[in-house]
């Protein structure tokens, strides 16, 4: 289990880094294993992670890819490179 936070303004108005870390804050809890986020002017995203299984995983989320593309998910993707993120 995990948590996404994330905020986007429409109207280009610039976001206040907090504001992510309040919405972040309480779900702390789902995302024992840490966490990542990413702002960019009007748009900011987050992720809580909490990894299950035997194996823990060792991917740093959110994914940047070269270029600038950035994905938040609750997922696993096994096949990353076959996708060319």
């Amino acid at each position: 289990m995990g948590a996404i936070a994330g905020r986007f303004h429409r109207d280009n108005q610039p976001i206040n880094p907090d504001s992510l870390e309040k919405m972040l804050k309480p779900l702390r809890p789902l995302g024992s294993d840490g966490g990542g986020s990413w702002s960019s002017f009007n748009v900011a995203m987050g992720m809580l992670i909490n990894h299950c299984g035997s194996s823990p995983n060792t991917s740093l989320e959110p994914y940047k890819s070269s270029d600038g593309i950035v994905v938040v998910a609750d997922s696993q993707l096994l096949n990353l490179k076959e996708l060319a993120l």
